[in-house]
């Protein structure tokens, strides 16, 4: 409705509020008081609820906090000064144990400087050993009897040979050898030490032991494998023109 004069806005202000006075806009507007009112009232009542709650609760947590925080002082301070110690007793372990090895290695080489020279003779004379050992001709193979195989067109040839014995004694020398490193820092005398190394001399392993050994080579004139023997056993050809023609079958379902 568009007001076009004075008059119409004077007769609506006094329909307005003649509408006022009217009972039914009186309780719209008490039960509308009355709904704020009530809402207040909940809303302060929970409030009083709540600080009542805090006064209970945050108190405990409070001094229950406190107690931890105390607590956890007294057990940061027992920590570190465990740390402190443990730290002291770690470089003191350290600093003992520099001290007992060096002068655990000053003394031996005192024991080192003042060895028997017949150490040293004695380790001269097995490295000359090992070198005889490696001496090309020391392993001598002797060729044995043989036996042919017309099925698979080879031979088992068998031979004797000395190369185990050859190899027992270098590991010997080569042992004898740390033993005697060893040895100069034992404060043996000079007559336990001759027998002791007259005991290592005459302890080397014959190398005149042989043992024989067995190898397979193909027969003279052969090529080395039968090419029928390449071939499938009719079994296992049986099998795979089985699976050949479980996927042909499969192919023309396709």
């Amino acid at each position: 409705m568009k007001l076009n004069d004075a008059k119409d806005v004077e007769k609506l202000t006094e329909l307005l509020s003649q509408a006022e006075g009217h009972p039914i806009i009186q309780k719209i507007k008490a039960e509308a008081r009355a709904e704020i009112l009530k809402k207040r009232q909940d809303a302060s009542g929970k409030i009083e609820t709540l600080k009542k709650q805090r006064d209970e609760i945050l108190p405990k947590l409070q001094a229950d906090l406190a107690k931890k925080e105390e607590n956890y002082r007294q057990a940061k301070a027992a920590a570190d000064a465990a740390a402190n110690e443990f730290n002291k007793v770690k470089a003191g372990l350290f600093t003992e144990s520099h001290k007992f090895a060096h002068g655990i290695d000053q003394q031996s080489n005192v024991l080192y400087e003042t060895a028997d020279p017949l150490i040293d003779e004695t380790i001269k004379f097995f490295r000359d050993k090992i070198d005889d050992l490696r001496k090309p001709g020391r392993i001598s193979r002797i060729a044995g009897g043989s036996e042919r195989n017309v099925h698979t067109i080879k031979k088992e040839v068998k031979v004797e040979s000395n190369i185990n014995a050859i190899n027992r004694a270098l590991s010997y020398c080569r042992d004898s050898i740390l033993a005697l490193e060893l040895l100069k820092l034992s404060p043996m005398i000079n007559t336990e030490l001759s027998e002791l190394i007259e005991k290592l001399k005459s302890g080397i392993p014959r190398i005149d032991v042989f043992e024989e050994t067995t190898k397979t080579i193909p027969l003279p004139g052969s090529r080395g494998v039968n090419p029928l023997h390449l071939l499938p056993s009719d079994s296992e050809m049986d099998w795979k023109i089985g699976k050949l023609t479980e996927k042909f079958k499969k192919l023309m379902v396709k």
